[in-house]
């Protein structure tokens, strides 16, 4: 069976292969033009093709993210949260172990960079100034979960209340998430220090 490509869906809907692009990208289409693209790329089971488009827009679907150790329940439960958001999102998560080295995460701090990236969780245990150059130089959204610091949004949570909060993977996930785009939409670092059980449980009873 051949493969549908953009061109057959530019010419279904009779529209230029330009628009079509921009649609998939995103861009500004009108109403009607949109309505139509979507009808035959429905009809036609078309499947854009992620790494062709992630080499256009120089950015990936792909969310990295950071932890000191892969044998952490609490980091184990949190990564599960987050992945069962970032799906619903339509982005994959790429997760590397640093094995709580602070050469190694900066080092994947800028690895994640050339992965190209559109943006990064990162469990961290400390903040150096190498960190913050890092952060500086890939010029990538960065959340920093576990610690606060005034120059790199933050997520932190009571370590009374870890453990319980470690049970919540999925609202910390959401918690995370919002965080990871809302940190995409602004140059100023801000930090969220609400990720304690009454709001993981307040959060779960709002959605009962």
């Amino acid at each position: 069976m051949k493969q549908v490509t953009i061109n057959d869906i530019a010419k279904l809907a009779g529209v230029a292969k330009s628009t079509v692009s921009r649609f998939l990208n995103g861009g500004s289409v009108g109403q009607a033009t949109r309505e139509k693209i979507e009808r035959v790329i429905q009809e036609t089971n078309y499947e854009p093709n992620q790494f062709a488009q992630s080499l256009k827009s120089k950015q990936t679907k792909m969310i990295g993210v950071i932890v000191p150790r892969l044998d952490s329940y609490a980091a184990s439960r949190t990564m599960m949260g987050i992945d069962e958001r970032m799906t619903e999102r339509g982005y994959q998560m790429l997760v590397v172990n640093t094995a709580q080295q602070t050469e190694r995460e900066i080092e994947q701090l800028y690895n994640l960079a050339k992965q190209k990236v559109a943006g990064i969780i990162w469990l961290g245990t400390t903040v150096t100034e190498r960190h913050l150059q890092a952060i500086q130089d890939i010029q990538i959204p960065v959340l920093l979960i576990g610690q606060e610091h005034e120059h790199v949004h933050s997520l932190v949570y009571p370590d009374f209340d870890a453990a319980y909060a470690s049970e919540s993977s999925s609202w910390i996930g959401d918690i995370a998430t919002s965080s990871m785009w809302a940190s995409r939409s602004t140059t100023s670092p801000s930090v969220k220090r609400d990720v304690t059980v009454s709001y993981a449980l307040s959060t779960r009873q709002g959605r009962m």
